[in-house]
């Protein structure tokens, strides 16, 4: 598939991580210990460093996924889901990803 993958056993171990800086896609779990997946996602939309994200969750519900769609994430998908679903999502966030990439590195106050 041409993916480098690195896991995390939390989000604070991810938002920590020195790997961080060039992570292109975070894939979440909605409901994690400590940090959730929509509380990371915000909080990685805030920083400088924005990354795309692809929630997954085993407890899918509408009003979840309407943010998620609205909060412009590249994926809400219901365990269990298709591999292929799940390659589908990243590619257009590795995509999309490299565009926020390049607006950063062009724009002098980000």
């Amino acid at each position: 598939m041409g993916y480098r993958t690195f896991a995390c056993d939390s989000a604070a171990t991810f938002l920590s991580s020195e790997l961080r800086p060039t992570t292109r896609c975070v894939i979440a779990d909605v409901r994690m210990p400590g940090i959730g997946g929509i509380d990371l996602y915000q909080l990685l939309a805030r920083s400088a460093q924005a990354v795309p994200m692809i929630l997954m969750t085993a407890y899918p519900d509408e009003t979840t996924r309407e943010f998620a769609a609205a909060a412009g994430m590249h994926g809400y998908l219901a365990k269990p889901f298709e591999p292929e679903t799940l390659l589908l999502c990243l590619r257009e966030a590795v995509r999309s990803g490299a565009a926020i990439r390049k607006l950063s590195a062009t724009d002098p106050t980000g």
